[in-house]
């Protein structure tokens, strides 16, 4: 059992962010067919918060450019492509890391008392039944390098598109982006160990975590997305998009939900974690393909006003999960440690590449309705209904994952298991988030949305 202390928050701590930034582009007509466009943004980045033990300053320089070819004479069909540098956000999670700001002292024990559980189980409440495995104190044992810059991502895109006339225009993209200089924490023996003494406490000694950019996190994305629209009619439109991922891979999430900028473990302990804590693979967010279609018609009702109607079809491939599951420290990898303050106790193992497993797929069908009525000149009341999962899809769509390591089973050269057992509850859906919308019950999983106001 762990236990995970925190002592008391710092009163008002704040973090500002100041982000001033330069932006220049030019556009160059280099024939009556080809167009560039060159651009280039620099940020200065600087951060001021309690009790910061380093602030950081940071400059980027991101390029932007762009050509655009008319194939056609007629200019009707066009190919283009972009290539850019983009910087990340300056996250006040990640950047306030080393302050007071958000940030309490925290201790993370092991319990070693007696047997026993419930809430009236003493021992479970005194400190003195735990061993300290780790702890972090933002202003004592991490650290930023002087260098700290936001992430980058490098995108480039190919694409071309076509007005075939009579209102039918279509466009193809592809897309090409990498992330890098990611901000990362590095716990190894090189970076060093602090002790950390709190209002003449000594509450030991504890290994620092290094904030740096670093290229170890990976995370890949490669997609093809068409779009296309048909003006049918003066009332009738038309359009579609769908968008086909090839490749969206990495070994590292760097988020959890309400959990923004989540440090990885890939450059903590290397020389006792094993690749597979944290191995390549397809994302949370990998999505094979994502259709939507989708039409808006319109007519007039006359002193009745008029009535415009805008169904939407909606189909999502099925979502990836991991097969994981959280198992102590090896002897063979508490062998490997060179002598860290304190090394990890356990670790959240991979059976397989990360997004081994794939939920289902699903489709939907939206409605939208609004009418308006003119009143006085330009008055117009209007009432809007949407009705969304039209069609009641109940589908399962997820479900619980839960597995546990085979004790039983083969080992690899750290000792660590091979073989996972699945949960009685693998493949069940037990959460309302394992449904389209949200839950069958009541009128299944259907939800009905409805506004109303006055347009001047």
């Amino acid at each position: 059992m762990l236990r995970t202390s925190a002592a008391q928050a710092t009163t008002y701590a704040a973090i500002d962010i100041t982000t001033t930034s330069l932006f220049a582009t030019d556009r160059w007509t280099a024939g009556k067919r080809l167009t560039l466009d060159l651009g280039v943004r620099y940020e200065h980045v600087s951060t001021e918060a309690e009790l910061q033990s380093q602030r950081v300053s940071a400059n980027t320089v991101m390029p932007r450019l762009a050509a655009t070819y008319a194939l056609s004479a007629d200019g009707r069909t066009v190919a283009s492509a972009t290539y850019g540098h983009y910087a990340g956000t300056y996250n006040d999670v990640q950047f306030s890391r080393n302050s007071a700001a958000g940030n309490a002292d925290r201790l993370t024990g092991s319990y070693i008392g007696p047997s026993g559980e419930g809430l009236s189980f003493a021992p479970a409440f005194d400190p003195a039944n735990y061993t300290t495995i780790a702890g972090t104190f933002p202003t004592a044992n991490v650290f930023f390098a002087a260098d700290l810059t936001s992430p980058t991502t490098r995108e480039t895109t190919l694409s071309v598109g076509r007005e075939f006339g009579a209102g039918l225009w279509a466009r193809g993209r592809y897309v090409h982006r990498r992330a890098t200089n990611f901000v990362e924490d590095f716990i190894t023996i090189a970076d060093g160990k602090t002790n950390v003494t709190r209002n003449g406490v000594n509450f030991g000694t504890f290994d620092n975590a290094i904030y740096r950019n670093s290229s170890l996190p990976k995370r890949e994305y490669d997609a093809i997305d068409v779009q296309s629209g048909w003006q049918a009619a003066k009332s009738l439109t038309v359009a579609g998009q769908w968008t086909v991922q090839l490749r969206n891979h990495g070994n590292f999430e760097g988020e959890a939900a309400n959990n923004p900028a989540i440090p990885s473990i890939v450059a903590d302990y290397p020389e006792i974690y094993s690749e597979r804590d944290y191995p390549m693979g397809r994302l949370d967010d990998f999505q094979r393909s994502k259709v939507r279609l989708w039409a808006s018609y319109g007519f007039g009702l006359g002193r009745a006003g008029r009535l415009d109607l805008a169904p939407m079809y909606r189909y999502n491939s099925g979502r990836t999960f991991s097969y994981t599951t959280p198992v102590a420290v090896t002897p063979q990898q508490i062998a490997a440690d060179p002598g860290y303050a304190r090394r990890p106790a356990s670790q959240t193992l991979f059976f397989g590449e990360r997004g081994a497993g794939t939920f289902a797929g699903y489709a939907l069908v939206d409605l939208a309705s609004t009418w308006s009525i003119p009143v006085w000149r330009s008055v117009s009341p209007w009432l809007k209904v949407e009705v969304l999962n039209a069609l009641n899809n109940q589908k399962a769509i997820s479900w619980d994952t839960t597995v546990t390591a085979n004790a039983n089973g083969a080992r690899d050269a750290l000792g660590l298991p091979l073989e996972y057992v699945k949960g009685a509850n693998f493949g069940n859906p037990t959460r309302t988030t394992d449904y389209p919308r949200p839950r069958p019950g009541l009128d299944g999983g259907r939800t009905y949305l409805m506004a109303f106001g006055v347009r001047f």
